[in-house]
């Protein structure tokens, strides 16, 4: 049911209204109203020329990070228009994405900005609707839908080769964490913290999964501390599912999140959950589905070491219900 409109061509920009386009994307401001309303305009124009006459009763930028479909988006006329906050956006500003400043001058366009969680819902409303004329009530929570049927039966596939030695031959627990090689998720205090575990159960193993611009530091870390024999960088594989369903145990060291989808997937498959008590994990495991520590070294490695002794209580997480009720939430965003 779904209909794909490629764009083509080029945006058609005035003289003017490139020369402010390129201010606008350098300083991340506007310097006077008429400013704003000229680079609207031209997004505007740029909207007719992409849809013509055709109307939508909502438009919806899920992906809300590409400065030119969110102007663009943002101009469509008498639509409902919804804008997608994946994370913590001034985390992801100040750590990550400088560009996002120009983003957040649009989001008042928008009739709704969909926070992927309750938590991330809060940060978010807290942290830009004072600064950008944003109305506090345009910030609603819609949790991320998932495919529980498909996660499990993609996880019943075989492991992948180059992990058998790994996962097959184990005899310590082993735990396994699943995201991209960058600052955000920190996969630096993991590694001290999984060192710490190791002093005391050899035998324990960390798998980590994902690829990233931090891959080196990691792997010099890793082998400075002595652990090669112990932590694995797995890389990226297409299918991680196998992996995470032999794990005993899902560990995650974000410093921020906007849901953490991965530990859906892991609740999904019925595996215990560790994760550092942030933005988005806070919301997902605060009822008990898992444990949050505080976010540093020495509570993760705690927390390990207490699930090798004593093991964690079954997940209270129901997958058909998470589903419906994320479904009526997104039915609830288009009105």
């Amino acid at each position: 049911h779904v209909r794909i409109l490629p764009r083509i061509g080029h945006t058609l920009l005035s003289i003017e209204e490139r020369w402010i386009d390129e201010q606008f994307s350098r300083i991340g401001s506007f310097t006077s109203p008429e400013q704003e309303l000229i680079h609207a305009a031209a997004y505007q124009r740029e909207y007719r020329r992409l849809f013509g006459e055709v109307h939508f009763d909502a438009v919806i930028n899920f992906e809300g990070y590409v400065r030119f479909w969110v102007y663009t988006f943002a101009t469509a006329p008498n639509s409902h228009k919804i804008i997608y906050l994946h994370s913590d956006m001034r985390k992801e500003q100040e750590e990550r994405f400088p560009y996002l400043k120009n983003i957040f001058l649009y989001y008042h366009h928008y009739h709704r900005l969909a926070c992927v969680s309750p938590s991330v819902t809060a940060e978010n409303r807290i942290k830009l609707a004072p600064h950008y004329g944003i109305q506090e009530r345009a910030f609603v929570s819609v949790n991320n839908l998932i495919d529980a049927p498909a996660i499990i039966e993609k996880s019943k596939q075989p492991f992948p080769h180059t992990l058998q030695t790994w996962l097959e031959g184990a005899a310590g627990t082993i735990f396994v964490t699943l995201g991209r090689l960058s600052p955000e998720k920190d996969h630096a205090k993991l590694i001290h913290a999984f060192h710490q575990v190791v002093q005391q159960h050899s035998q324990a193993r960390l798998i980590i999964l994902g690829q990233g611009p931090l891959y080196q530091p990691l792997h010099q870390q890793i082998h400075q501390l002595g652990l090669h024999q112990h932590i694995l960088l797995a890389g990226l594989h297409a299918n991680p599912f196998p992996v995470l369903a032999r794990a005993d145990c899902f560990v995650f060291s974000s410093n921020y999140e906007g849901q953490g989808l991965v530990i859906l997937e892991a609740l999904v498959l019925g595996r215990p959950v560790i994760s550092t008590d942030v933005v988005g994990p806070r919301g997902l495991l605060a009822q008990g589905e898992g444990v949050l520590v505080s976010n540093h070294a020495d509570a993760l490695a705690q927390a390990m070491l207490a699930f090798i002794q004593h093991g964690q209580s079954p997940s209270s997480f129901d997958p058909q219900i998470y589903t419906a009720n994320a479904l009526a939430s997104f039915t609830q965003l288009l009105t």
